[in-house]
């Protein structure tokens, strides 16, 4: 089955806001093994949206519409909807008591405006949305299916989940399509090419292997479509064969954060976590706590940029400041240490750095970062050079501190 689609406001083309909903909406019905064949960011205007319509119709058996369904003028995609469909607007007094709720909720009355929303497309099956005030809407036009979405991600989202990703299944004869993603860190995309050379040219035919290289994390995928009697236990076995060819490289076999690795494996062994981050300034915590999920995992974090935390807060001696400097393996290890005795933490992943180019005092050592862990047996520490550029090095320093405690965790299990 072929899909399109098509993401409609002037602030996707401007550059305002980022088109988060055609990357969410492609990954989870490739999953399910729909074939997306085209992405489309429209105009806010009759004629934009009614042309993308009329193309994706042509040449699509599926077309995924996400914005332009709320109550103010600019949103004007159910007027297209009407004309193109060749229906009228009822109204849903069902919606409209949804509506007056989720603001009664709020402690707010429903303002006028809103009532419009529960006027929808005559010919649409209704997706009720609980967690907004735009309805979800489906259709059909000759042997196409259009379905709508608000703009707002957490809402797609819940509908996706909710109510039309059960209705595909439900509905279509979809393939079995299998993707099977391997993690690695600490190796370049070419040396990693070079390296499975002989294991890729062994892949049987039908089975596809895509590089994903995002800031020193390496994204081995795996893809096949078929029978998964077939697929399922050769992708094991291929897989398993990788590991006599980068075994040491490998962090996971599944396509999720780091951040969420660290927080599963400290969870299954009954471990708590600290962080002091410096050039990072928070983003690994960040990561850690984005999750919805229990905390009692982590302890805490420190962002310990200046000095005088390091020193007062922390206990670091200034004169380990002072004779190593501040970006040195002594004095990252003494921030993990220390850090691990304050929190009160089973480990405490410390990261120190240079990253900053219009100091010139960093001009030798730009990009220098060192990673610390102290465990409950001691305290390891291992050296980067990542690039001179500032918020590259930040995001770099950032994987590769959760890459180093994801196989410090691993080495103790074995």
């Amino acid at each position: 089955m072929k899909a399109i689609i098509l993401a409609i406001g002037d602030e996707l083309l401007i550059g305002q806001t980022l088109n988060t909903n055609s990357h969410y909406i492609s990954t989870i019905l490739t999953a399910i093994g729909i074939e997306i064949v085209e992405h489309r960011s429209i105009k806010d205007d009759r004629h934009s949206i009614t042309e993308a319509l009329h193309h994706a119709g042509k040449n699509a058996e599926l077309v995924l519409i996400t914005g332009g369904l709320g109550p103010t003028k600019d949103d004007i995609t159910k007027k297209v909807v009407v004309d193109y469909f060749d229906t009228s607007l009822l109204y849903y007094p069902e919606v409209s008591q949804h509506i007056q709720k989720l603001f009664a909720d709020m402690g707010k009355v429903m303002p006028a405006i809103n009532e419009e929303q529960a006027h929808l497309p005559a010919a649409a099956t209704i997706l009720m949305n609980a967690v907004g005030t735009a309805m979800g809407m489906l259709l059909q036009k000759e042997n196409t299916t259009y379905v709508f979405t608000p703009g707002i991600p957490s809402e797609t989202q819940h509908l996706y989940t909710t109510k039309i990703i059960p209705y595909l299944k439900s509905n279509f004869s979809l393939p079995f399509i299998y993707h099977h993603t391997v993690l690695l860190q600490g190796i370049s995309e070419s040396s990693l090419a070079e390296k499975i050379a002989v294991w890729e040219d062994s892949l049987a035919t039908g089975y596809t292997l895509a590089y994903l290289p995002n800031y020193g994390i390496q994204k081995l995928r795996i893809s096949a479509t078929g029978n998964p009697a077939t697929i399922l236990p050769y992708v094991h076995s291929k897989v398993s064969e990788l590991y006599t060819f980068v075994g040491n490289y490998i962090l996971a076999e599944e396509d999720i954060p780091l951040a969420t690795i660290v927080r599963n494996l400290l969870q299954k062994n009954k471990k708590t976590l600290a962080v002091v981050e410096t050039i990072t300034g928070g983003k690994i915590t960040s990561l850690l706590l984005e999750q919805e999920t229990d905390y009692d995992f982590f302890r805490g974090g420190i962002i310990a940029n200046n000095n005088a935390i390091k020193t007062n807060l922390l206990g670091v001696p200034s004169d380990i400041l002072d004779t190593y400097s501040p970006v040195s393996e002594e004095a990252t290890k003494e921030l993990a240490i220390r850090g691990k005795k304050l929190l009160q933490s089973d480990y405490c992943m410390a990261i120190s750095g240079t990253t900053n180019p219009a100091d010139t005092t960093q001009k030798d050592t730009l990009g220098l970062t060192y990673i610390a862990i102290a465990t409950p047996s001691g305290v390891v520490c291992q050296g980067f050079t990542f690039g001179k550029q500032r918020s590259k090095n930040i995001h770099f320093a950032t994987y590769a501190a959760l890459a180093c405690f994801i196989k410090q965790l691993k080495m103790e299990e074995e």
